[in-house]
């Protein structure tokens, strides 16, 4: 399939983004392995994110969800 011109400015507008760190992705996996409902989050987080792994989330999302997840790290 071809993307729309849309999706082109949102796939370039995240690559400058720059990346959570790998502290944050490390507390927010743990977070989530240690949640009964933590495969439902993940797939949530991955889809608003448009990303396939934990690891491609922006800093700027990663710290929304620490601070939303009362996470500490």
């Amino acid at each position: 399939s071809i993307a729309s011109a849309d999706e082109v400015s949102v796939a370039i507008a995240r690559q400058n983004e720059p990346k959570a760190n790998k502290k944050q992705v490390e507390a927010i996996g743990v977070f989530l392995g240690d949640q009964e409902d933590g495969a439902d989050l993940l797939e949530k987080l991955l889809n608003r994110a448009g990303v396939d792994h934990l690891k491609e989330i922006t800093k700027q999302q990663a710290t929304a969800c620490i601070k939303k997840w009362g996470i500490n790290g």
